[in-house]
């Protein structure tokens, strides 16, 4: 079922982008801008843990996310877009939801995985 629901979506969304391509792109900007703002939200109310050695393995992690974050900041448009930014926000767009990975693994950054010693 889900899988029927993806490829539903998926064949949805390549036919509105066949059909109006400026509307695909103002909605990815607006889509992609959203999570953006929502990432740095995640990154600036990050709790750290209480661990010393672990709270400096986050801080470093975060470090290195909130550098990409800036570089993304840098080239993601303000304002309306044309259908020609469509690659390069699909492209940050795959960005943000890599750094959206990074972050929830830093939660266990230092945490012994099943099978390690301390």
């Amino acid at each position: 079922r889900v899988q029927a629901t993806f490829e539903t979506v998926a064949q949805d969304e390549f036919l509105f982008r066949r059909r109006d391509p400026e509307t695909y792109a103002q909605t990815l900007l607006d889509t992609t801008g959203d999570r953006f703002r929502r990432l740095q939200r995640q990154i600036t109310s990050f709790p750290l843990a209480d661990d010393d050695d672990n709270r400096q393995l986050q801080r470093s992690e975060l470090q290195r996310i909130k550098r990409a974050v800036d570089d993304i900041s840098a080239k993601l448009p303000s304002s309306s877009v044309s259908a020609g930014a469509i690659p390069e926000l699909e492209r940050l767009a795959q960005s943000i939801t890599h750094l959206e990975r990074r972050l929830q693994r830093v939660h266990t950054l230092g945490v012994p995985r099943k099978g390690e010693s301390s």
